[in-house]
């Protein structure tokens, strides 16, 4: 019989892909082996972190930008800093419209990066405030379990009204992210960003074709 802590990282039809996103430093060490030995014990999860893959002859970007992609789940562990790699990943899922499940470790000592990251998915991601790491193990299952349960119990929409519906809301995010760069309090910058009525008024030609290019959001 195998023994699932030593598997290596690999995928199985059934099991589903976690992608672990974090800075590598030593502060973070304990809270990614953690998320790799819960998510390995787990029956039908394969977590997928940086430091544990095998070799690979892909570029390192595109290789983890890919496997963010083709998660299931994307796990981010939220500490006091977030390298641009973190930011990245986030971004990569939020705009492929994956599971987003966050953790916030040290909620209250994040740096700017950090927090400018934690007001663009608020609106997106699941939050989870971790008491302490040595609950972290059971937070993680716990969340896996809450969200597997959810999307069966949830009435699946179809795919392109679905699709829609994500974009609209990246759309506001990013909107209110925008005001709130600005200075606007958080209240105010969501108020502002589901206000339709601002922003510049379209004025379509009557004849011929006009193409608009643009950030979601602006």
């Amino acid at each position: 019989m195998t023994d699932r802590s030593e598997a290596p990282l690999v995928r199985g039809e059934s099991d589903l892909l976690v992608f672990i996103s974090s800075v590598m430093t030593k502060e973070m060490e304990l809270a990614r082996m953690t998320a790799v030995q819960t998510l390995r014990d787990l029956p039908f999860s394969r977590p997928w972190a940086f430091e544990y893959t095998p070799a690979n002859s892909e570029e390192v970007t595109d290789a983890y930008l890919r496997k963010v992609e083709e998660a299931d789940f994307v796990v981010w562990l939220v500490g006091v800093g977030t390298s641009q790699p973190v930011i990245d990943e986030i971004n990569a899922c939020i705009a492929s419209g994956g599971r987003l499940l966050a953790f916030k470790f040290e909620p209250d000592d994040a740096d700017e990066t950090t927090r400018a990251l934690i007001t663009t998915v608020s609106d997106y991601a699941k939050w989870h405030a971790v008491p302490s790491p040595d609950a972290f193990a059971e937070c993680l299952r716990e969340t896996i379990a809450d969200e597997l349960v959810r999307a069966l119990r949830d009435p699946a929409l179809p795919i392109r009204r679905r699709r829609l519906n994500e974009l609209l809301r990246l759309s506001v995010a990013k909107c209110k992210q925008a005001w709130s760069t600005l200075g606007v309090p958080r209240d105010l910058a969501a108020e502002l960003a589901a206000d339709r009525d601002l922003g510049s008024v379209l004025q379509l030609p009557d004849s011929g074709v006009q193409v608009i290019v643009g950030e979601m959001g602006v």
